[in-house]
């Protein structure tokens, strides 16, 4: 999957129609779905046609409008590096979303978790879901004042990568994909260090949306590079591909 483009793309949609999702764009989103479960054990679920966990002003906050399709970010609590998992491949199934025309938004406080429509195993539980689908392109001045406050401070890549020593290009390259990363609030809490070859990712705490935010983070740099793998967990190491 070329995901570079949708990391330009990507914003967070929080208004959405109700035509309904084709498909086989549906089947495509499916299909990443059962494969991240496949090779991590994590328990993503999509959900079509259910938008009561983001009915009305006292579950949303009337942050959200049209809600009808999300996924559901789930799995057992006990998978080592659980959240920092589910930011990572969360992130991947929002970016493959963008690239198939969606709309998406990472959720992890503003919906009622009780009415999530999903199943979940013993042990199991719900991190954040992400709603989905075809989007309103005119923006609320409401929607517009949030995207601006949230987006005011933004951080470059000078204060997210300290660098012991010159950083070389691909490094670079990959931290401006960084920025572009959502993240709890627009905090950007994840921080980058390079020093002789090697590039190290870490957060302050150990919170659950910084960690998601670690996750997802690691996702927009690896995809930034020419190839790679992350160690898990905060303090992890990225090994470039030879």
């Amino acid at each position: 999957m070329e995901l570079k483009n949708a990391m330009e793309l990507r914003k967070s949609r929080r208004h959405y129609t109700a035509e309904k999702i084709p498909e086989q764009t549906a089947e495509t989103l499916l299909e990443l779905v059962k494969e991240i479960n496949r090779e991590t054990g994590l328990h993503l679920q999509m959900v079509f046609d259910h938008g009561e966990a983001f009915a009305g002003l006292r579950k949303s906050y009337g942050l959200f409008s049209g809600v009808q399709n999300y996924l559901v970010l789930a799995g057992n609590k006990t998978t080592p590096y659980f959240h920092e998992k589910l930011g990572y491949y969360g992130e991947k199934w929002v970016l493959l979303a963008t690239n198939l025309g969606l709309g998406t938004c990472w959720v992890a406080g503003t919906y009622d978790k009780k009415s999530v429509y999903c199943h979940l195993e013993a042990d199991e539980e719900i991190a954040a879901v992400i709603p989905f689908g075809n989007y309103l392109d005119k923006e609320s001045l409401f929607t517009k004042m949030l995207r601006k406050q949230m987006h005011r401070n933004t951080k470059g890549i000078d204060e997210l990568l300290y660098a012991v020593d010159q950083p070389p290009n691909w490094v670079l390259k990959a931290m401006k994909y960084v920025v572009k990363a959502p993240s709890a609030a627009n905090r950007q809490p994840v921080r980058f260090t390079y020093s002789e070859g090697l590039v190290m990712a870490a957060v302050p705490g150990d919170s659950i949306s910084q960690q998601l935010d670690l996750g997802i983070a690691k996702l927009h740099f690896e995809l930034g590079t020419p190839g790679g793998m992350w160690q898990w967990g905060s303090g992890g190491i990225f090994q470039l591909n030879e």
